[in-house]
């Protein structure tokens, strides 16, 4: 069942319109469920659309992948 976060847009050209996050496609990681599909759009409207892959919880990660090229 997907789950809506609806806001009004305060600033800018789409003020006052209604903006909509969709959240769906929940699947259960480490026993909590967690959306795997995520949908940003003005209501009504079109979107843009986010999948997911996995989901990972403290991975370990090695501190040169944060380096700058060169370093």
């Amino acid at each position: 069942m997907p789950i809506v976060v609806e806001a009004e847009i305060a600033s800018g050209q789409m003020k006052g319109q209604i903006s909509q996050t969709v959240f769906s496609d929940y699947q259960e990681v480490e026993g909590i469920y967690f959306p795997f599909s995520m949908t940003q759009k003005i209501k009504d409207g079109q979107g843009q659309t986010i999948v997911f892959d996995s989901i990972e919880f403290n991975k370990k990660y090695d501190d040169t992948i944060f380096k700058f090229p060169g370093e």
